[in-house]
């Protein structure tokens, strides 16, 4: 419980819960309209009972009854410590806090306008924290799990090479960057298999009398330099 992100963001959640409670505290003081019953002096208990059915049955149960000659003011926080956005402000900052020890950054949970940019940025160190907890949680399955796995199914190997399960994705070039390379250094010498080609771009290579679209490069004589 004291390692990882648990201490981290303990605290920002039990805050957070006491925050959404103060909000609903809030809202239900000022976000609701409350009906006052006032009756005077001269009024009789059936006067004060029949008040007090009105306010108590008309739009639920926030109302309350007093005498005319006595004031009952709400006074609603208007700026400072008891703005009605305080709460909505602390949520977003403890989410805010949270996002970033578990995540690295708030551009992919909290969006923002203009904010591509930095978003750009914080993915990468998005990735950077994904490529640590895949490294962990292989480290992991690899000492506590596939080990013994083969030991108790088949013995422990006679090299003491065991199977090593990976966990991550690969760290490849976007396609676009792909293609580009292959345009513009393919004619320098730069040779690429169409497998690799293909797998990238997630489709099949085309079989004998299939039909295809596109032509045929034409193989040209290389140039030779001048002298």
């Amino acid at each position: 419980m004291r390692a990882g992100l648990t201490r981290s963001i303990v605290f920002n959640s039990l805050f957070k819960l006491f925050s959404n409670r103060d909000w609903g505290v809030f809202v239900q003081s000022f976000g609701i309209p409350v009906r006052v019953g006032k009756f005077d002096q001269s009024s009789t208990d059936s006067d004060r009972n029949t008040l007090w059915r009105a306010v108590s049955d008309v739009a639920g149960s926030l109302g309350c009854m007093i005498p005319k000659n006595m004031d009952l003011e709400f006074i609603e926080p208007r700026s400072g410590a008891g703005a009605n956005d305080t709460h909505e402000r602390r949520i977003k900052w403890l989410d805010e806090q949270t996002s970033k020890a578990v995540l690295g950054q708030t551009g992919t949970t909290d969006a923002r306008q203009g904010t591509h940019a930095a978003s750009m940025t914080h993915r990468l160190v998005q990735e950077d924290i994904e490529r640590s907890d895949a490294l962990l949680l292989a480290h992991t399955l690899n000492e506590q799990l596939v080990k013994q796995m083969v030991d108790y199914s088949f013995g422990p190997p006679a090299d003491g090479h065991y199977p090593i399960a990976t966990i991550g994705r690969p760290d490849e070039a976007p396609v676009s960057v792909l293609i580009d390379a292959v345009q513009k250094l393919g004619p320098q010498g730069l040779k690429i298999k169409a497998d690799e080609l293909y797998t990238r771009l997630n489709v099949k290579p085309p079989l004998e009398g299939d039909e295809t679209v596109g032509i045929q490069p034409q193989t040209r004589n290389a140039t030779p330099p001048p002298t």
